[in-house]
């Protein structure tokens, strides 16, 4: 369907065509009626004084501009900002118009804030509004993402993988590098008591750093797998992660590693200075 023409006279409200042209007819006879008394009253060779005629002009100025404005219908308009209002438009019409304007605000406002979002933080020539907005507005009510992103301490490492056993007496044996002591950690043993005649001798244990720092880590001990526990577990106790006693019969190789980091320690039991007779021949 068609819409009128929006310089058609006939497009203004009927109510407000029949209010303007009341409002002309009004003024126009009420001008003509002041000039007429005037007349009538001095005659008419007398001169007609200002306080007659500013009356008359003002009533007529009121005519014309109530006639200007039936005529126009339409075509007069008002525009402010984005929001256009034209006189004469039905309610409805002009709902739509600034239901419309609205929209589009909104849409500019999205678009200026996925601009803002997507520009670098600087350019060649300063700040962008994304930084400033973020400088300004959001860093004093936000918590500092950086700060609590990094970690105090470095992340925890699993433990490495070990390789197959290739001694089958000694399944530890060269599987957790060879090495008693590495990365200022060192790995040892106490023997407790072992004469001669001794068939089963007690041993401690014991991880312990070497480079001046002080071991507060848990500590995995790997013993032969014949024993029921083959893995024990000593969180360190005042810089020194210790094993309770433990009875042998026989040498060995233990392994051992530090828990959340990557250090391997292996020891030869029968190897170590002091060992037993029957851990040094079995």
């Amino acid at each position: 369907m068609t819409k009128p023409s929006a310089s058609h006279p006939a497009d203004t409200p009927r109510g407000m065509r029949f209010g303007l042209g009341l409002v002309a007819i009004v003024a126009t006879l009420a001008g003509l009626l002041d000039l007429l008394g005037a007349v009538l009253r001095d005659g008419l060779a007398a001169p007609l004084g200002d306080e007659v005629v500013d009356p008359a002009l003002k009533l007529f100025g009121v005519a014309i501009v109530a006639w200007a404005l039936l005529r126009a219908g339409d075509v007069l308009k008002f525009k402010y900002g984005g929001l256009e209002v034209q006189l004469g438009r039905d309610l409805e019409t002009a709902t739509e118009t600034a239901n419309e304007n609205v929209s589009a605000l909104k849409a500019e406002i999205d678009r200026l804030k996925r601009a803002v979002a997507a520009a670098g933080p600087t350019t060649p020539t300063g700040p962008t509004a994304a930084s400033e907005i973020d400088r300004l507005v959001l860093r004093p009510f936000a918590v500092d993402a950086d700060r609590l992103a990094a970690p105090a301490h470095p992340a925890p490492v699993a433990m490495p993988t070990l390789p197959p056993p290739t001694v089958r007496d000694d399944v530890n044996k060269g599987r957790f590098g060879g090495l008693a002591e590495r990365d200022g950690h060192r790995l040892s043993v106490r023997f407790l008591n072992g004469a001669a005649d001794d068939r089963l001798v007690p041993i401690v244990l014991t991880v312990r750093r070497t480079d001046g720092g002080v071991l507060d880590a848990t500590v995995h001990f790997f013993l032969h797998d014949t024993f029921a526990r083959s893995e024990v577990i000593a969180p360190a106790v005042d810089g020194v992660a210790e094993t309770a006693r433990i009875l042998i019969r026989g040498g060995f190789t233990v392994g051992a590693w530090v828990e959340g980091t990557g250090i391997l320690l292996e020891l030869d039991l029968a190897l170590e200075p002091g060992a037993p007779t029957v851990v040094r021949t079995l």
